[in-house]
């Protein structure tokens, strides 16, 4: 390549912003017309200079040249934008237009108006470091400037001379470079020429359509990055594609346009579809999305208008939903909030009258219960409130452990007065300070489950020593029917002490209350018929509701599934709530799942449980779609919602009228797959509720809403099952 040839095109030549390097295969953008491409690359290469980048050419080519057909350029739309973008050339950037203006100072300034030339070659020296090898264009435009500014300077400056030539010499390695570089995109060329010939050639498929009009755009690139004698054959090789191209560019806008007009048809029957919301919002974000992808086609506008009328149609059914649906939120954040407020009063109000243990448990259960209910909450909104709220049930957490623990001091303290009365000489004084202490234990409230049970036993002893009197005839009686007076009085208040007791403590307290229940008969001998039964309605009043607690509690194996189910969920919940309400930075609340914390949690050792956790983990990290992901949640609350179903069944209970449908399908299901056996027996209808609890808690992700509507019917049947 001369530097003739390169001198040639000074007058439209300057230097341009730094890009990335041009790729010379098949995978590069559009930059020649008549192809489906943005409309900043729909600039022919053979154009003016003023509407393209400069290239190195030749004298003859320049004569040579003849501007091409330029073609409509086909822009990608959106189903918000139904305007087509203009195609125009880009804007220059500031850079570009500074370096345009110096290029004109050098070439037309007056003489009287001397050039700054040392500022010339310290911009060309950054533009310089600045070029890859690959970026043909802008080398030849240094080397241009380069030449003119030898022209320009002045022979007896010896500096300035010294800098030009020492510029031009850290041109030349780059330029040997880019030579070697252009024959290689010479023969990667060649090889998408023959691959494109052969496809054009052949009888081509739709299929094959968008890699013909790729390798098409790769050689058109190639091209524009190309001068010279390569720029020539590059060009002869391209020419004489041009038609055929065009003929297959239109083709792809006429295909575009059926599958349009399919997709259009489609909208049209999603109008009169009956669908659920959720389907229905689905379905038209899917058509949207494939509208998307076609882009641009024949009758575009015309298209997309009726497009867009069926789609708004279709859509009426679902902007009343989704109004509803955010009153609902705005309604739970108001009753979490007042929640919240109402939790703050009654902590401030502990100053005046301080609480009881049994009225703080009471308070937490109703509090946990009113904050599930209150679901589902708009996620923008509802951080800083849970933490508000957390902070509350952890105060109110602090005032039971302080009871706890003030009650235990208070106990002790009455087990050493009652032991200092012992020893006194007076008994019937011994005997009423002991009554007195007895009556301030009652009061003194409950302390940690084991520790109030050894306080009891002390005090109990202690009581008894005091109330002792020497045996006789006459006595002995009046004594065995005190004795078992207390130890009825004694199971009372132990059954009374467990009721009082938390879910937790209470499942650690179940061979205690056990023990209670049994000897409970044996302590009744020596009662009258009328106090025996006054004793005994309050006991069966006591075990009833103790009962009803234990039968709510799962066996200490469920109870270690659970913990480690719980564990699963809590990490997965923690991403699944965001990802549900169809946030926009869908990759970057993926991001927030703590992959190595989930690896380190210890499995359930139940292959079936644990295959529902780790798709649910799956899902998480490998849905990059929110639609796909979205289909995940439908079909966990459809399993869920066939337990629910399932053991409503069971139960002989109702099921909502929505349900009825899939009700009638299973026990259908049922009766043609189990005719002529037995109705399951009590054993397997338990085994069945503590399955369908711990799959219950495996299943997801689910919408908070449907959420807490199914589990509040599983857990209704499932103790209901439990309790026969």
């Amino acid at each position: 390549m001369s530097s003739k040839s390169r001198n040639s095109d000074s007058s439209s030549s300057f230097i341009t912003v730094a890009g990335p390097s041009v790729p010379i295969t098949a995978k590069q953008p559009p930059s020649e017309k008549g192809l489906p491409q943005s409309p900043r690359d729909g600039a022919n290469p053979d154009t003016p200079p003023a509407l393209q980048t400069p290239r190195r050419t030749t004298p003859a080519e320049d004569l040579e040249r003849v501007p091409d057909r330029v073609s409509e350029n086909l822009v990608t739309e959106s189903p918000n934008d139904d305007s087509q973008e203009p195609v125009t050339p880009p804007p220059a950037s500031a850079s570009r237009r500074n370096e345009f203006a110096s290029d004109e100072k050098i070439r037309g300034a007056p003489e009287s108006e001397p050039l700054n030339f040392p500022e010339e070659l310290n911009t060309l020296k950054n533009e310089l470091i600045a070029i890859d090898i690959q970026q043909t264009t802008r080398l030849v435009t240094v080397e241009n400037r380069l030449n003119r500014l030898r022209k320009l300077i002045p022979s007896d400056s010896l500096q300035l001379t010294e800098a030009l030539t020492a510029l031009t010499a850290s041109l030349q390695p780059k330029l040997s470079k880019n030579i070697q570089y252009q024959l290689e995109m010479e023969d990667a060329t060649k090889h998408l020429v023959c691959k494109l010939e052969a496809l054009v050639n052949a009888e081509l498929m739709d299929s094959q359509i968008p890699i013909v009009l790729e390798d098409w755009r790769t050689i058109q690139n190639n091209l524009s990055n190309s001068s010279g004698d390569v720029r020539a054959r590059i060009k002869e090789m391209a020419s004489p594609f041009k038609e055929k191209i065009h003929d297959i560019r239109e083709q792809a806008l006429a295909l575009a346009a059926e599958k349009k007009k399919s997709l259009i048809q489609q909208m049209e029957m999603l109008h009169q579809a009956d669908l659920k919301i959720r389907d229905r919002a689905q379905s038209i974000s899917k058509l949207h999305q494939q509208w998307k992808v076609l882009g641009r086609s024949s009758l575009n506008d015309e298209l997309w208008q009726q497009f867009k009328t069926a789609s708004d149609q279709a859509y009426k059914p679902c902007k009343a939903h989704f109004k509803a649906r955010k009153q609902e939120m705005a309604a739970n954040f108001q009753t979490r909030k007042t929640l919240c407020e109402s939790l703050e009063k009654t902590i401030a109000s502990f100053t005046e009258s301080p609480p009881d243990i049994a009225g703080l448990n009471r308070l937490l259960r109703e509090a946990d219960s009113e904050w599930k209910k209150s679901a589902p909450v708009e996620q923008s909104r509802i951080k800083s409130l849970q933490k508000r709220y957390y902070g509350l049930l952890e105060t109110l957490r602090k005032f039971r452990k302080k009871l706890n623990r003030d009650s235990a001091a208070k106990k002790a303290s009455l087990i050493s007065q009652a032991q200092e009365l012992i020893g006194l000489e007076d008994k019937h004084e011994a005997k009423a300070q002991a009554k007195v202490l007895q009556q301030e234990w009652k009061i003194a409230g409950p302390a940690p489950y084991k520790e109030d049970k050894q306080l009891w036993e002390q005090f109990r002893e202690i009581c008894d020593k005091i109330f002792a009197k020497p045996k006789s005839s006459k006595t002995r009686k009046t004594a065995g029917k005190n004795l078992a007076e207390q130890k009825v009085q004694k199971i009372l208040d132990a059954l009374q002490i467990l009721n009082a007791l938390s879910d937790e403590e209470l499942r650690k307290a179940q061979g205690d209350f056990n023990a209670t229940v049994r000897s409970f008969t044996g302590a009744l001998e020596h009662q009258k018929k009328k106090q025996r039964s006054q004793l005994i309605d309050q006991f069966n009043h006591l075990k009833r509701s103790l009962d009803s607690r234990f039968r709510a509690l799962p066996d200490k194996k469920t109870q270690l599934l659970m913990d480690r189910i719980g564990a699963h969920t809590q990490l997965l919940e923690e991403v699944e709530g965001q990802l549900l309400t169809g946030v926009r930075d869908f990759s970057q609340v993926k991001a927030k799942f703590d992959t190595e914390a989930w690896q380190k949690l210890e499995p359930t050792d139940n292959a079936e449980l644990d295959s529902l956790l780790q798709s649910r983990a799956s899902d998480v990290m490998n849905k990059n779609d929110p639609l796909e992901y979205q289909k995940c949640a439908a079909a966990a609350e459809s399993r869920l919602r066939e337990l629910c179903i399932l053991l409503e069944i069971r139960a002989g209970t109702d099921t909502p009228e929505s349900d009825q449908a899939e009700r009638m399908s299973l026990q259908l299901a049922q009766l043609q797959s189990g005719f002529g056996r037995n109705k399951p027996s009590p054993s397997e209808n338990i085994q069945f509720a503590q399955h369908s609890r711990l799959l219950s808690l495996c299943l997801g992700p689910i919408e908070p809403r449907a959420l807490a509507s199914l589990q509040e019917r599983l857990n209704e049947n499932c103790l209901r099952l439990l309790c026969r």
